[in-house]
């Protein structure tokens, strides 16, 4: 199917087609469409705004360091046989680790106000998406999928 309009961007005629072979993966396998007014149709709209949790990250990694320096315990710290890249990675880690207990809260906390205001009438727990030509349908609750289905959700 081509779209024939001369003023629509190239960018939105793809990604028209897109979803266009999506829809119509969606009819002939019988998988109904993630609707933003199901519980889970509103963790993936809630997914969208995630990225506010990158500004507290940065926050948290800043004032990690910077309470230690005005403390005074960071000299202490890197006083000890401790190599400093190690101190250094420690914090990564902990920052990271933090960004992920962030992100399962939102997802929770978003499934949790989804089943409440929306109940739970998701007719599909399938997520369709397209990735690179190739189109791929997810099981939501599958744990080995979870990775493969927040990576559609960032694009």
């Amino acid at each position: 199917m081509e779209i024939k309009a001369k003023d629509v961007p190239d960018e939105l005629k793809s990604a028209d087609r897109e979803q266009i072979k999506i829809d119509k993966y969606r009819l002939a396998h019988h998988v109904a469409p993630m609707y933003d007014n199901t519980a889970l149709g509103f963790v993936k709209s809630t997914l969208d705004y995630s990225g506010i949790i990158t500004l507290f990250l940065i926050i948290i990694a800043a004032s990690t360091v910077t309470q230690e320096y005005s403390w005074g315990t960071l000299k202490l710290v890197l006083m000890r046989p401790v190599k400093r890249w190690k101190v250094l990675v420690a914090k990564y880690l902990s920052v990271l680790f933090n960004g992920l207990l962030m992100f399962l809260f939102l997802m929770v906390l978003s499934f949790i106000v989804g089943l409440s205001v929306f109940g739970f009438k998701d007719t599909s727990l399938h997520y369709v998406y397209m990735r690179q030509g190739q189109i791929h349908d997810v099981s939501i609750f599958l744990l080995t999928s979870w990775p493969t289905a927040l990576q559609s959700f960032s694009g």
